[in-house]
C-alpha cells in the first residue's frame, strides 16, 4: 500500500533506541544477581519495566496511525497486507532467538545458570510449544523462569494484540470512542477485573473445581497484568488524536510551556518512581505526550533526529532481542576468567562492551538476515 509507505514519524527511532538501552542496561543487573555477582542498587531512575511500557504504548501508536491512515486515504484495511508485514518484521528473528535459547544456549555448559538451567528440560515439550505458538506470556504465568528467552514475552503480547486489532480499525467508525473504550477496558482488566469476572461466574456456575479455584483465576490475573491492552489502546488514542487533525488538545500540549510541563512531570516521576508508585497508565498517558509531541510537533523542543540515531532505532528489535545472550556471556567469562564482577573496573567494562558487542551483532542481523525478509516484497 503506498499510503503506508509515505507515513514517517521523525524521532521516534532514537526514542525506540533510547528505551532498548535502558532495557539492556536493566538486564545486565538481573542477570549478575541470576549469577551470583553483587548487584548495584540503582537508587532512582526508568527501570525495564517502564520502557516495556513504552514499546507497547509507542506501538499501538504506529500501527494504529499506519491502519487509520490506510483506511484514510485508499478506503479500506488490507488485513492480508498487515498480517504479511508484520510475519515479516517480526517471526524470522523472534524464532531464531527462541530456537537459539531453547536448543542451542541451555546445551552448553559454559552458559549454565544454578537452578534454573536444570528446571527448563521440566515439560520441556509444553513449554516448546507456547514459546512456538507466541504464547511465551503465558508460560511465564504458569511455569519458572526461563533466563535465556525471558524478554520475548513483550513480543507475544504484542503480536496477540495484532491478532484482532486491525480488524477492530477495519470496522469501527468513531475510533475515538472505540479507542477510548478499549483504553477503560485494558485498565480494569490490568487491575484484576477479569479475575472478578470469573471468581462471580465460578460462584454462579461452579465453572471449576473448588481447588482449582485460586489457582486459575490467579493465572488470569497474571495473564492480564503482562497483557497490557491499555498500553497499546492509550497509544492508538494518540494516533486517532493525531490523525483526526489540528485541535485544542494538540495546541496545548504542543506549546513550548506545555512540553516543559510534560517532560518536567515525565522526569520527576521517573526519578523517584518508587516514591510515587502510581499505576502503569500514569506513565502510558505521559508517553503518549511524548510520543504526540515527538511525531507530530513541528515545533518540538527534543529533537531525535540524526543518522546515527535513526538507524539505530532501525536496529533496536535485534538490540532487544539478542542482548541476554551477549549478556550472559560477558559476565560468565568474567566469573570464570577472572575475579567475577565485583569492582568498578569490572562493572564499568560490562556496561561498555554490553551495549556495544549487542549493536555490532543485532547490526549484522538486520543486514545480512532480517533485511532479507523486510524488503521481499517491493511492490507491497
Amino acid at each position: 500500500m503506498q499510503s503506508i509507505k509515505k507515513v514517517y514519524f521523525p524521532n521516534l527511532n532514537g526514542l525506540r533506541f533510547f528505551a532498548a538501552f535502558i532495557v539492556l542496561f536493566r538486564h545486565i543487573e538481573q542477570f549478575k544477581l541470576l549469577l551470583g555477582q553483587p548487584s548495584i542498587n540503582f537508587r532512582f531512575g526508568p527501570t525495564g519495566h517502564l520502557c516495556v511500557l513504552f514499546f507497547f504504548t509507542l506501538s499501538g501508536f504506529i500501527i494504529s496511525y499506519l491502519l487509520l491512515n490506510e483506511k484514510r486515504v485508499d478506503g479500506a484495511v488490507s488485513i492480508k497486507t498487515f498480517y504479511a508485514r508484520r510475519c515479516r518484521r517480526i517471526f524470522p528473528l523472534y524464532y531464531l532467538i527462541i530456537m537459539t535459547g531453547i536448543f542451542l544456549i541451555p546445551a552448553l555448559p559454559f552458559y549454565q545458570i544454578p537452578v534454573y538451567s536444570s528446571q527448563i528440560y521440566i515439560h520441556f515439550d509444553r513449554k516448546l510449544l507456547l514459546f512456538l505458538l507466541l504464547l511465551s506470556n503465558v508460560y511465564f504465568v504458569i511455569y519458572p523462569f526461563f533466563p535465556y528467552i525471558a524478554h520475548t514475552w513483550s513480543i507475544a503480547v504484542e503480536e496477540q494484540f495484532y491478532l484482532f486489532w486491525p480488524w477492530i480499525i477495519k470496522y469501527s467508525g468513531n475510533y475515538l470512542k472505540v479507542f477510548l473504550s478499549i483504553l477503560l477496558l485494558g485498565i480494569a482488566l490490568s487491575n484484576g477485573f477479569g479475575g472478578w469476572v470469573i471468581t462471580v461466574l465460578h460462584d454462579r456456575l461452579s465453572l471449576f473445581s473448588h481447588n482449582n479455584s485460586g489457582m486459575i483465576i490467579n493465572y488470569i490475573n497474571s495473564f492480564f497484568e503482562l497483557f497490557r491492552m491499555d498500553c497499546f489502546a492509550m497509544g492508538a488514542l494518540g494516533a486517532a488524536i493525531l490523525i483526526k487533525g489540528p485541535s485544542s488538545f494538540l495546541k496545548i500540549i504542543f506549546k513550548p510551556v506545555g512540553q516543559i510541563f510534560i517532560y518536567s512531570v515525565f522526569i520527576i516521576l521517573i526519578i523517584f518512581e518508587q516514591q510515587f508508585n502510581l499505576n502503569d497508565i500514569v506513565y502510558c498517558f505521559l508517553l503518549m505526550l511524548i510520543i504526540l509531541n515527538l511525531a507530530g510537533n513541528k515545533t518540538s523542543l527534543v529533537n531525535l533526529e540524526n543518522r546515527w540515531l535513526n538507524y539505530l532505532g532501525k536496529i533496536s528489535y535485534g538490540l532487544y532481542m539478542f542482548h541476554p545472550f551477549v549478556i550472559l556471556l560477558l559476565i560468565k567469562s568474567m566469573v570464570i576468567y577472572s575475579n567475577g564482577v565485583n569492582n568498578v573496573f569490572s562493572n564499568l567494562l560490562l556496561y561498555i562492551l554490553s551495549p556495544v558487542i549487542t549493536i555490532l551483532i543485532a547490526w549484522l542481523s538486520f543486514e545480512r538476515f532480517e533485511k532479507k525478509f523486510l524488503y521481499s516484497h517491493k511492490g507491497e
